[in-house]
């Protein structure tokens, strides 16, 4: 006779959890306008990831007052990618796939893609 899941309680559980892989990041960056959203959107969904969007972030920011954008890049803070990086590092320890997409124009943003995308980015220290 043959266990089925029915027969021993956690079997389905475990056999899916022994066969889940390990979560991805898939980070797309570039030049505003060159369409990012548009492929990390469809991506997202042919995959079945979350999309984390910088551009979003940043709004909600905008909107809340904690950042004024009036002044183009320049006056874009870092802490617009840090909440970015977090999402990100919150969706994939919980498993899920992430598809991120954002403008490279900061330090910050071009040494993410040299770490780990499980390691946390450090706080800053710096003052305002």
């Amino acid at each position: 006779m043959l266990d089925t899941p029915s027969d021993k309680p956690g079997l389905a559980s475990n056999a899916v959890t022994a066969r889940k892989p390990t979560p991805v990041l898939i980070a797309l960056s570039g030049l505003p306008g060159v369409g990012k959203t548009t492929v990390a959107r469809q991506v997202s969904a042919e995959i079945g990831a979350v999309h984390v969007r910088i551009d979003t972030i940043e709004a909600a920011m905008a909107r809340s007052g904690i950042v004024d954008r009036a002044g183009g890049w320049d006056a874009v803070p870092e802490a617009g990618y840090r909440i970015a990086y977090a999402m990100a590092s919150d969706f994939l320890s919980a498993g899920h796939d992430v598809v991120a997409d954002s403008v490279n124009p900061l330090g910050i943003t071009r040494q993410a893609g040299q770490r780990s995308p499980g390691r946390r980015e450090p706080h800053s220290s710096r003052s305002r």
